[in-house]
């Protein structure tokens, strides 16, 4: 029998630790029958960060345009 390689049992632990982590969700989520929406607010953020990961870096990007605009036209009228 051949033994496995250092990446492999990164992999079986890390498929370990995701299958852990499901089922602590899922028994959460059992144990809180009345509400799951609360379980289900907590990954909102993430989805969001998922779908969008840059957009807090992108509106302050916007705000600091929006000023500099502001400060050529109070420049150019002066």
């Amino acid at each position: 029998m051949r033994e496995l390689t250092p990446l492999a049992w990164v992999v079986i632990i890390f498929i370990g630790l995701l299958a852990l982590g499901l089922y602590g969700w899922l028994f959460s989520l059992l144990r809180n029958k009345g509400n799951p929406k609360d379980s289900l607010d907590a990954l909102k953020p993430t989805s969001r960060a998922l779908l969008n990961p840059w957009e807090k870096e992108d509106q302050q990007l916007s705000e600091l345009s929006k000023r500099v605009k502001e400060l050529q036209e109070k420049k150019d009228s002066s």
